[in-house]
């Protein structure tokens, strides 16, 4: 059901819930983005419907009833996403803080090999918490978000381990291992360019997609029923190989190393378009290399890829 099939009545009840929730986040959290408020509004309304409020209740013929249980539901399905990031973004672009200077991009950054042993990097929120540090905190650090500096900073003080040792610990193949040398060669040692992480599995939210018969769909509901009703539906922690957040240009990357030069499977390609969908829904941009390319010319892949490597 889309937001224009409700009634006007419906439609008020709906936009008067998501600009409270707004105000009111607002004035308790300094810094945000769209995407961790959604991510709240989705835990907190779930919270709610899980101990029986729908909104307001009234009683009728002896009985609590709650009229809007439609419209509450609705606000945390799949269908009510894209309206909810909508108004969030532009109280985002009005409202925020940090958007006056540059903000962080992302908060957090979950990165790993495996869902249950993850680095948890962060910017503006307490490690392991979704708890936001206040403003002027994060304003007063001189430290740049998501260089070489803040990266190691957050990997020393929370897992005692360098970005080097983490790049030599999750990458596994021989072209991303010839990825990541390169880049320690040629930009490592300015701690403030833009770091590369390995193996990104989300930042504030996961990386999920939807697994059907070994295809991926970008959400449950884009399966064909058909499909569902014959075979089993899984989430699936979706993973890209490096990630690079240049607060400089305030532009994200997404980096794919591909072995697959040709005859790739029906299920290899659906995870490749889902892939593409999710980075652009989350703000980056995405290039892919194959290992042709990297084994002919690794420089020509990164010089590509430049504008997001160097500090402006």
């Amino acid at each position: 059901m889309h937001y224009n099939d409700f009634e006007t009545k419906s439609k008020r009840y709906i936009s008067g819930v998501i600009s409270k929730y707004m105000d009111s986040y607002i004035r308790e959290n300094l810094i945000w983005t769209p995407e961790q408020m959604y991510v709240d509004f989705l835990e907190y309304k779930k919270d709610s419907h899980e101990k029986g409020w729908y909104g307001s209740r009234l009683r009728i013929d002896g009985e609590w009833v709650s009229p809007n249980k439609e419209e509450e539901l609705w606000l945390v399905s799949e269908e009510a996403e894209s309206l909810i990031m909508d108004r969030f973004t532009k109280k985002y672009h009005k409202n925020n803080t940090l958007a006056r200077t540059k903000g962080p991009m992302v908060d957090r950054i979950r990165f790993g090999l495996n869902w249950n042993n993850e680095y948890d990097i962060n910017y503006g929120l307490y490690p392991g918490t979704s708890d936001y540090r206040k403003t002027e905190i994060v304003e007063g650090q001189s430290i740049i978000p998501w260089t070489i500096q803040h990266v190691e900073n957050e990997l020393m003080e929370n897992y005692n381990k360098s970005l080097v040792e983490v790049l030599e610990e999750l990458s596994q193949s021989y072209i991303e291992k010839a990825f990541y040398k390169f880049w320690i060669d040629n930009f490592y040692n300015d701690k403030l360019n833009p770091a590369i992480i390995p193996e990104i599995s989300g930042t504030r939210r996961k990386f999920w997609a939807s697994n059907c018969n070994d295809k991926y769909y970008f959400k449950s509901s884009d399966i064909p029923k058909e499909e569902w009703q014959r075979f089993d539906v899984k989430n699936s922690t979706l993973r890209f190989d490096f990630a690079i957040v240049n607060w400089y240009t305030q532009k994200m990357l997404l980096i794919e190393l591909d072995g697959h030069d040709y005859h790739k499977t029906v299920g290899q390609r659906s995870k490749d378009a889902v892939k593409r969908g999710l980075a652009t829904q989350q703000g980056f941009q995405m290039s892919v290399f194959t290992g042709s390319q990297i084994n002919s010319n690794l420089e020509a892949c990164f010089d590509s890829i430049k504008d997001f490597l160097n500090k402006k």
